[in-house]
């Protein structure tokens, strides 16, 4: 997990690299950032998959699964409605630095 954070922590760098390095170095870093953040996310469910089977009995585990699931995307829609927001009224780059810069220190 800590890993997929600092992962997308590299992402807010780019905006200042980009005041330094020409435009390929920028696009790498955030291709870099985005990568880390995502292949390590993919190791997260799967490793959680496995805990769910071990946390679980076969009465329980589909009850589990499915409140896991709906507080999961409950939680999903109410922070796209949050990024939504945001990005509709604070559109400017800090903005954008500010929502990464959330996500990865929660």
């Amino acid at each position: 997990m800590f890993l997929r954070y600092v992962s997308g922590a590299v992402l807010i760098l780019a905006s200042w690299i980009g005041r330094v390095a020409p435009q390929w170095i920028v696009v790498g870093v955030v291709w870099f950032g985005a990568f880390g953040f995502f292949f390590f996310r993919s190791i997260g469910l799967i490793a959680n998959s496995a805990l769910t089977g071990e946390i679980t009995t076969s009465q329980n585990r589909d009850r589990f699964i499915s409140d896991n699931f709906m507080r999961a995307q409950t939680g999903n829609l109410i922070s796209m409605i949050v990024v939504i927001l945001m990005i509709r009224y604070y559109s400017q780059l800090w903005g954008y630095q500010i929502l990464i810069g959330s996500d990865v220190s929660l």
